[in-house]
Order: C-alpha cells, then structure tokens, then sequence
C-alpha cells in the first residue's frame, strides 16, 4: 500500500554515512552547528543475532558474543546520524532485535 503524503521521506541508503540535510527555506545563521529538519526518525540498525536466538535456534550454533559486539560501533554510528537529522525536540526511534545490554 502506497503512503500518499508529501510529510514523508523513506530511503534506503547506509545509514552510517547519511548526509546532513538541510531546509533550504530557512537560513542557517551558524553554519557550523545545523539542526535536524525531522520530526521523526526510525533507525533500524543491524542485529547482532542475539535477539532472534529464541525463534530460530539454528542461529545459535553460528552466533558468537564478539560478533554480535562488533555491530556496536555501526549501530552508534547509524544512532549518531538519526539524531543529528532530528529537529529539537523531535522524536528519534532506535529499533534492533539485539537483546545485548550495550
């Protein structure tokens, strides 16, 4: 089914690296310091595996603790972009299946 709404941006670029968008309608005084032009972000972020364990047990004789911990860094990462891209007072969405406490 088709969103037909001009209030919405879908993309599916790397996440880790998504440009800084701006709002050309409004001048940015500081330049150095840009604000996030969404209300909303969803950051689906990879899954280290461990949170799908339960429904498919297959996973787990492949699934390695240092595995899922090397995703950290590209899970902040995608976090760090999506909240840049959030207006003040916006609502960012964080969204993995990692059950890991970090």
């Amino acid at each position: 089914k088709r969103i037909n709404s001009p209030s919405i941006l879908i993309t599916a670029v790397d996440a880790s690296v998504y440009p800084q968008l701006r709002n050309s309608s409004k001048r940015e005084e500081n330049t150095t310091h840009q604000q996030g032009i969404f209300d909303r972000v969803l950051a689906d972020v990879p899954c280290g595996g461990d949170g799908t364990l339960r429904k498919n047990m297959g996973i787990y004789k492949h699934w390695s603790q240092s595995g899922s911990l090397s995703l950290h860094p590209l899970q902040l990462q995608i976090a760090c972009c999506a909240a840049r891209q959030t207006k003040v007072g916006g609502r960012m969405v964080y969204s993995t299946c990692s059950m890991n406490p970090i």
